[in-house]
């Protein structure tokens, strides 16, 4: 099990193991992220066999990443058909970002919700 540390963020997708490796695959070809977004392997919970693909990790790096995380999976959200929710974890603090919330949303309201989730991650 891949060990994070407290500058990492965590992404869990739920919505398959196919949009998992669709989000890390994007955000491998982002130039913020490239290099930095790996696959978190964990321990296989209660009646599941092997390794649960679930999570990715990324390494924060500088000012401004989580707002450019945010961004981005924003707009990979926006290109997926799928029914997609996913948890962005940055120590103690969460959101949940909802793939039809953000579809259904225009630029000024996406930006906003991004500012708001980035507000909420930042505070602590």
């Amino acid at each position: 099990m891949a060990v994070d540390t407290p500058a990492d963020l965590l992404v869990t997708v739920d919505g398959g193991l196919e949009e998992v490796l669709s989000l890390q695959r994007w955000l491998s070809e982002q130039d913020d992220f490239a290099g930095r977004a790996r696959l978190l392997r964990s321990d296989p919970g209660p009646g599941q066999m092997g390794t649960v693909l679930d999570t990715i990790t990324i390494a924060a790096g500088g000012g401004g990443a989580l707002t450019a995380l945010l961004g981005t999976m924003s707009v990979w959200m926006r290109h997926r058909g799928a029914k997609i929710t996913a948890t962005v974890k940055k120590g103690n603090r969460s959101v949940t970002i909802d793939a039809d919330r953000v579809r259904s949303a225009d630029i000024a309201a996406l930006r906003e919700m991004v500012a708001e989730f980035s507000r909420t991650l930042d505070e602590g």
